[in-house]
């Protein structure tokens, strides 16, 4: 069986669905060892060569390597007709069975069957925190290819409930292959490598970390007062370090943080490169995650796999990923986050205890499996194609 899998988010691998794609796709290499898999993504407007049937990894790296963004300046209808372009010249490509779209924006054919993947449904949630021209957009395409497709794969048991009452689909037709976390994200106690990442951002020995976009689903101004509640107080003198880009609509985050005369009590480090990360979670304190809705939340276990305690949220599926591993808080009350993150700074038995829970639920979660299941639902839908 010939499978075709959808590359182009691994082309911006800053993003969450870049990097589920980039890991799904290794995984799926290791695993499979029956279908011959091609991989496609273009750069500009060129796009590139599909990969070999036996997903050569030198090649593999070779495609991923040369672009470090793909989607910004391109509308979604140019992106769909590039896709489609590929999809439709058959002469230079081989037959496809199954077509796996690592995000929801697939191209649906009756030669082929299709799977997409759907991480979130935010958009519906917060549409005022939405990217302009997602917001309309979104809603009509995702309920479009949510019902041509023949499966939907969604990333937690959360983001399938959604996805079947507000898209209106067949619960049937809807599987959960949860996120996995990489191996490089584990407990790491290099003294020299964690004394060379203080040194070179500026870190002290104890901080508090937060991981992700600095934007208003990510509800880091909540955060923010929480902050400035036990700096207040005088309970906590940590700083809170912010390893993340600049998102969107993100003005009232900086008039607050302004406002509260803390600017010297947060550290912001920017992207940061995917061999520092890991150690960013290793030297933290506490890693702090308020957000309003994630459709898995991937820097929950990777902070639990490195071995720092976690304060997240109580909604949407932040609670079904974290398990009994972490402190949940309302996310819309700041004296809840500051509470959290006081009794893990303060609490040296239950900050063991968080350690030790933590490296049990990271370990539910593997690539492998994520692997496993996606093959499992492409067996599935291939039918005849088998």
């Amino acid at each position: 069986m010939n499978i075709a899998i959808d590359g182009r988010p691994i082309l911006n691998h800053l993003t969450g669905v870049g990097r589920y794609t980039s890991e799904l796709v290794n995984a799926l290499y290791s695993e499979n060892n029956e279908h011959s898999i091609y991989l496609y993504a273009y750069r500009g407007f060129k796009l590139f060569t599909p990969i070999t049937p036996d997903m050569d990894r030198a090649k593999l790296k070779e495609v991923l390597g040369r672009s470090s963004g793909f989607c910004a300046p391109y509308p979604f209808r140019k992106i769909n007709r590039l896709s489609a372009a590929w999809v439709a010249n058959r002469r230079k490509r081989p037959p496809i069975h199954v077509f796996l779209w690592t995000s929801y924006m697939g191209d649906f054919s009756h030669e082929y069957k299709s799977i997409i993947t759907i991480h979130d449904m935010a958009h519906h949630y917060f549409p005022e925190y939405t990217l302009p021209g997602y917001d309309v957009d979104l809603p009509r395409y995702l309920k479009d290819y949510a019902h041509r497709a023949d499966l939907i794969l969604c990333v937690s048991e959360n983001t399938k409930k959604d996805v079947v009452e507000i898209l209106k689909v067949p619960e049937e037709k809807v599987w959960v292959t949860y996120n996995g976390v990489s191996r490089v994200f584990c407990s790491q106690r290099d003294e020299n490598k964690l004394n060379d990442l203080r040194k070179r951002y500026g870190l002290p020995d104890r901080f508090i970390l937060f991981v992700g976009t600095i934007e208003p689903r990510k509800n880091l101004m909540k955060l923010v007062e929480a902050c400035h509640l036990l700096y207040s107080r005088g309970q906590i003198k940590e700083p809170l370090v912010i390893v993340g880009g600049k998102g969107w609509k993100n003005e009232s985050f900086y008039e607050l943080i302004r406002k509260l005369n803390i600017e010297d009590r947060i550290i912001f480090t920017g992207h940061v490169s995917d061999a520092d990360l890991p150690l960013f979670y290793n030297a933290a304190t506490v890693f702090v995650y308020p957000s309003l809705y994630e459709g898995f939340g991937m820097p929950v276990i990777e902070a639990m796999a490195c071995g720092v305690p976690v304060v997240t949220s109580n909604v949407s599926s932040l609670p079904e990923v974290a398990g009994d591993a972490a402190i949940l808080v309302n996310p819309e009350d700041p004296e809840a986050i500051a509470s959290g993150i006081y009794k893990v700074m303060t609490d040296e038995e239950l900050y063991k205890n968080l350690q030790e829970k933590g490296f049990k639920q990271a370990g539910k979660f593997t690539w492998e499996s994520c692997a496993k299941k996606t093959l499992e639902a492409i067996n599935y839908v291939a039918g005849s194609h088998e």
